[in-house]
This record gives structure tokens, C-alpha cells and sequence, in this order.
């Protein structure tokens, strides 16, 4: 009986052995339909046994037995692989991003922008199971020849690790994608001395030249202290903090401790999508800044200069239309001294903290304190597992005063 045939039966208006034989034909139909589909035959061997073997979504398939079984074989495969709806890249993607629930806004959209940098729409819309290790080589070799720095290549493998192991844990895709550790550790074995030469380590470059000198930091704050308004003695508090400039932006007078010694970071400013917001501080690490005594009459002048309507530190009484100065406003103000002053490097905020740390170390700051202050995790092995910092609240203080005696 043709499936023409089959399909006009109304099996409503036969009797039950009729029916029972019309749905067996039916599900015959349809077996074979799907095994078909697959692209892959079964066939019977010497052994006397029905064999199936193929290689497909990086990976082989290969069964043995009686014919039902390898039908049953292909038929499992047909409703995996094929029937089931295809889970593209860019799906996990998305997938990878929803999971990073405590993750700050501005890493959320600087993963995006390396997503939307180096995947092409062509890559974006194919289905995960379908891209294969030549595929990930390929896209490591096309982003290396950019010569981009090992930051944003690493951001670039967090995205790769975050996309493949969404795909397993979300979309239960474990046995149908590349193992993304693996996958990229060969990809550094097979790149070699081209992939080493392309991928730049910033810390080897020269940072000598980013660092204010004694006399320029004088000069700088100097300059500063004489414009006296709220953004430049907002930086000339970057210079006695050490804080990031996203960290003073929003820095709340509730943050501040009575004695104008103390600052609680707790929050940091955040950009995603042109939209502002109080994120975490980096590496989510809220800290305890002690200033030296120069820094209390600074810290007393902007509460003078702050809007009294708001707890935001840098928030005047005329300029309403933001909650907070952004901290590109800091940045701005740093570049404009050092140009009137006829400074060739212009030098950043992070340049200051640079600095900073520098005076910290030139003052013999104990290394456990210097970390605390600046934020910074402590290194791997020994420093990480037993450096602790012992200094008194009295030695912290006399440190920074030391560090800052410069004249």
C-alpha cells in the first residue's frame, strides 16, 4: 500500500485488525523515512551481524547487532542530531551571558563586543554542534594575525570556554561539542612561535614613562589645588588614594569614615550600552583605603563643594543633570594639566595610581598593605596562601604620611 494510500485511510471507519495492521505500515513508513534522512545505511556483514558506522559532528557512531537494533541505532541519531532544533553559537552565547548573574554590566558588554568582533554572522547562526576543531583554529589564526594583546586574547578563550560549556550544561549538548580547554591549549600548541609573537604580554612593555616623578606629582597637585574646584581636587585625591577613577566617581560621603581617614570602597562606576551604574569594584573586592593626614583637609573641601541633597561625594550644587561626575570627567581634567604644564607623555588616571604604588614601595609599605590599598589580589603561591597584613592602623597611617612627604 503507497503512503498516499496510507494517509486517506480514516482509521475511525475500520475495524480494530484492520487498524492495527494500517498503524504498523504507518510506523514502518515512518521508521524508514527517518533512517533515510540520516544519510546513513545498515548493512549486514560477515560476521552475521547488521553493522552501522559513520563519523559525524566530530565524533563516530557505530553499532552492531540485529537489524532492529542498528534501525533503532539511526533512528535514536535522527531524533538527536537532526529532528531536534539546532542550538546555534550564538544561542549558547546568550546562554553563557544569562548565567553570569553577578557578573558587572561592563564585563558583560566587553564579552559581547569580543563576540560580536571576531564571530561573523555566518559563524553566529550555525549550529553549535557543527563547529569543529579546524573551525576554532581558523578563528584563533584570523584573530592572532591582528597582533591583539594577551588580555584580549584571554577574554576571547573566556568567551570560547563560557559558549561551548553553556552548550553542555544548558542545552545538555556535553557529547556533541569540542571541549573548549583542550581545544584552545592545542590551538596554542599548533599556532607556536607565530601564535607567542602575535599574542602581546603588556606587561613587557616599557611602563617606565606612565609613572609621574616625584617633581611632576608636585607639580601636577600644585596646579590642581589651585583651580580648587571639586574635579580637580577629585584628582588630586586620586594621587593621594590610589583609588580607580570609576571608584571615585561614585564614592558616597557614607563611605567616608568621621575622621575623614578612611575610605570604604564598595562600589565602582559601570558602563553598559551607554547606561550608567554603581557596579562591583574590580574583582568584586570591597576594600578599606586609609589616606595620609594631606589628604583630610581635601576630603573636608569637597564635602564643602558636594550638593547636601545627595550622598554622592562628587555631586555640586549646580551640576543636577547627572547622579554622580563620571569618571571621564577625572581623566579629562588630568590631561588638561598636564598639558598646561607642556608634559609630552600625557599620563591616565591608572598612570596615577601607577604612581602611586610606586611612592608606596619607595617608602618601604609593606607588600600585604600595598595590596590591600591598590585592590589587588595577592600573587599566586606564597603571598597568596600566607602573606598577611600586620600593620596597626597607627603604622598605615605613618606609611602614607612617609609616602607622601614629598616636597
Amino acid at each position: 500500500m503507497s503512503e498516499l494510500m496510507l494517509g486517506e485511510i480514516n482509521l475511525d471507519l475500520v475495524d480494530a485488525e484492520t487498524r492495527v495492521k494500517v498503524e504498523a505500515m504507518i510506523e514502518a513508513s515512518t521508521r524508514q523515512k527517518m533512517i533515510e534522512k540520516t544519510g546513513h545505511t545498515i548493512g549486514l556483514w560477515n560476521d552475521g551481524k547488521w553493522h552501522v558506522n559513520f563519523f559525524a559532528y566530530g565524533k563516530r557512531f557505530q553499532k552492531k547487532g540485529s537489524k532492529k537494533e542498528c534501525e533503532d541505532f539511526l533512528i535514536d541519531y535522527y531524533t538527536e542530531y537532526i529532528a531536534k532544533p539546532s542550538i546555534t553559537i550564538e544561542d549558547s552565547f546568550e546562554a553563557f551571558l544569562s548565567r553570569k548573574t553577578l557578573a558587572n554590566p561592563a564585563t558583560l558588554e566587553k564579552y559581547r563586543q569580543c563576540f560580536d568582533r571576531h564571530f561573523s554572522d555566518e559563524i553566529k547562526k550555525r549550529p553549535i554542534e557543527e563547529f569543529v576543531y579546524k573551525d576554532l583554529e581558523d578563528l584563533a589564526r584570523g584573530i592572532m594575525e591582528q597582533g591583539i594583546r594577551k588580555k584580549a586574547f584571554n577574554n576571547f578563550a573566556i568567551v570560547i570556554n563560557g559558549i561551548w560549556e553553556a552548550a553542555a550544561d544548558v542545552y545538555n549538548m556535553e557529547d556533541k561539542v569540542l571541549e573548549p580547554r583542550r581545544s584552545m591549549a592545542k590551538v596554542r600548541r599548533v599556532l607556536g612561535n607565530n601564535f607567542i609573537d602575535s599574542v602581546i604580554e603588556v606587561n613587557d612593555v616599557d611602563r617606565t614613562d606612565t609613572v609621574f616623578t616625584e617633581e611632576e606629582t608636585m607639580q601636577v597637585i600644585d596646579r590642581l589645588m589651585q583651580e580648587g574646584d571639586a574635579v580637580a581636587l577629585g584628582v588630586v585625591l586620586l594621587f593621594y588614594s590610589g583609588l580607580r577613577e570609576g571608584e571615585l566617581a561614585v564614592l558616597r560621603k557614607s563611605n567616608i569614615s568621621s575622621d575623614r581617614q578612611k575610605i570604604y570602597v564598595k562600589h565602582s562606576e559601570s558602563r553598559a550600552n551607554n547606561i550608567y551604574s554603581e557596579g562591583w569594584p574590580k574583582w568584586k573586592k570591597q576594600r578599606v583605603v586609609y589616606l595620609p593626614d594631606v589628604a583630610i583637609p581635601i576630603i573636608e573641601r569637597l564635602f564643602e563643594l558636594s550638593n547636601p541633597d545627595s550622598d554622592f561625594l562628587f555631586s555640586d550644587k549646580e551640576y543636577t543633570r547627572q547622579e554622580w561626575f563620571r569618571a571621564r570627567r577625572f581623566f579629562v581634567r588630568l590631561e588638561k594639566v598636564q598639558k598646561q604644564l607642556g608634559y609630552e607623555e600625557i599620563r591616565s588616571p591608572h598612570d596615577v595610581r601607577r604612581t602611586y604604588d610606586s611612592l608606596l614601595e619607595k617608602a618601604g609599605v609593606p607588600l600585604a598593605f600595598r595590596f590591600s590599598q591598590m585592590g589587588h589580589s595577592l600573587k599566586i603561591g606564597i603571598d597568596k596562601h600566607y602573606l598577611r597584613d600586620l600593620t596597626t592602623e597607627d603604622q598605615k597611617i605613618e606609611y602614607l604620611n612617609k609616602a607622601f612627604s614629598i616636597s
